[in-house]
């Protein structure tokens, strides 16, 4: 479903994950648990962000890395 997403609306989501991952690291009853899950989700959607939107129509590897983010 997020393969035709225009770039900008690419990167924009990707920055809101990253913020919402943020408000769970931080959050007042965060954990080991929930700290390792944001702080993975976080390394994904910075090592994909760029390849997906770049190409993120034909990219499906950038699109998945970055969903699982």
């Amino acid at each position: 479903l997020t393969m035709s997403l225009p770039k900008e609306l690419t990167a924009s989501t990707g920055m809101d994950a990253v913020i919402r991952s943020l408000e769970s690291y931080f959050g007042k009853k965060a954990n080991p648990l929930t700290d390792t899950v944001c702080l993975q989700g976080m390394r994904s959607i910075y090592r994909w962000i760029g390849r997906a939107v770049a190409d993120g129509a034909r990219d499906v590897e950038a699109r998945e890395k970055m969903l699982i983010g």
